[in-house]
């Protein structure tokens, strides 16, 4: 795909050494990092695509996405800091390149636009607003003062109860947990089959989990790439008697400060939801801005129904069900 009129070229990259030494140099998001892509395609069958953006001959930066086929549904989504480039006008074609994919024909989801793009959104399509929560570490030799005087006092309380933290990689530590909270709370988890993937592709990973006696009451899985850190939390029902993912957000903190982590990555929350209000005590707020064709385009009601019962004649078959729940997940933000 070209841009004529700013000589701009769009060019697919299908060589894994190549991606891996595209994603090096312009450090996109760890979402988009090589070994992420290859669990999701190896757990779910998401297909990653990364795409060269080229101007005069020259590699001026990336974009990245995942597509899934779903019978004669295409459809296409994103994360956050999917486009990769210093170039302003690089990164004016790179969204309308995405804006561009989700009006082919059958192409469905939800793509990433830089919050100062808004104007380039056709006025038809659907906007989502979401924040992620950064930690800053760069900027403190003392990461303790990162935290305010309340949610010490919360840290203190778990470590007074006699909280104990350790650091492992076993995943079955960390997944049963995880699993538990995010069902407690009717979130669809990734699938232990997808941790287990990442595992095995990179070994810059690491959990830290909470025990009460000699029971797991909370865990955090974190993953490390570069100078960010970017993770997953759980904790069983028990945790709920003491603030247990205070406990454990101050230990990541501390452990990425002592191993030269500048960043933690707390994901995106929407607007005033609990999560949101939890990590705004942490980390400071960034907008983004998703998009997705317009309702008329996406009969979303029709393909969540279908997935429902999907779900339910397909839960024996491994890993399916996490698939299905994830297009449920996707397609729920668009309606």
């Amino acid at each position: 795909m070209q841009n004529n009129k700013s000589h701009i070229i769009f060019e697919h990259c299908s060589n894994l050494s190549e991606q891996k030494t595209l994603y090096q140099r312009f450090h996109p998001h760890p979402l988009h990092a090589p070994f992420w892509d290859q669990a999701l395609y190896l757990s779910y069958g998401y297909r990653f695509h990364l795409v060269k953006i080229i101007e005069h001959g020259e590699t001026t930066g990336i974009l990245t996405y995942y597509e899934k086929r779903l019978l004669f549904i295409r459809l296409i989504f994103t994360s956050f800091g999917s486009i990769c480039t210093e170039n302003q006008r690089v990164l004016n074609a790179a969204t309308n390149y995405y804006l561009d994919l989700l009006t082919a024909a059958n192409t469905f989801g939800q793509v990433w636009i830089p919050a100062n793009h808004s104007s380039s959104i056709p006025p038809d399509f659907l906007v989502t607003t979401r924040y992620n929560f950064i930690i800053d570490l760069s900027k403190t030799d003392n990461p303790w003062t990162l935290i305010k005087s309340k949610e010490k006092n919360l840290v203190r309380k778990c470590e007074k109860s006699g909280i104990t933290t350790v650091i492992t990689q076993d995943i079955k530590i960390f997944y049963p947990v995880y699993a538990e909270r995010m069902n407690s709370k009717s979130v669809s988890a990734y699938s232990e089959h997808f941790f287990k993937q990442i595992t095995k592709v990179t070994n810059d990973y690491l959990i830290i989990a909470a025990y009460s006696d000699d029971t797991v009451i909370g865990a955090i899985f974190c993953i490390l790439e570069d100078d960010k850190c970017f993770y997953f939390a759980g904790g069983i029902d028990e945790s709920k008697r003491l603030p247990i993912n205070y406990l454990l957000v101050w230990k990541m903190v501390k452990y990425c400060h002592e191993s030269g982590i500048s960043k933690i990555l707390m994901g995106e929350s929407s607007k005033e939801s609990n999560v949101y209000n939890f990590k705004k005590k942490f980390g400071i707020a960034e907008t983004h801005t998703y998009v997705s064709p317009p309702q008329s385009r996406v009969p979303a009601g029709i393909i969540i129904r279908f997935l429902n019962i999907a779900t339910t004649v397909c839960k024996k078959i491994p890993y399916l069900p996490h698939t299905i729940c994830q297009f449920r997940r996707h397609y729920s933000k668009v309606i």
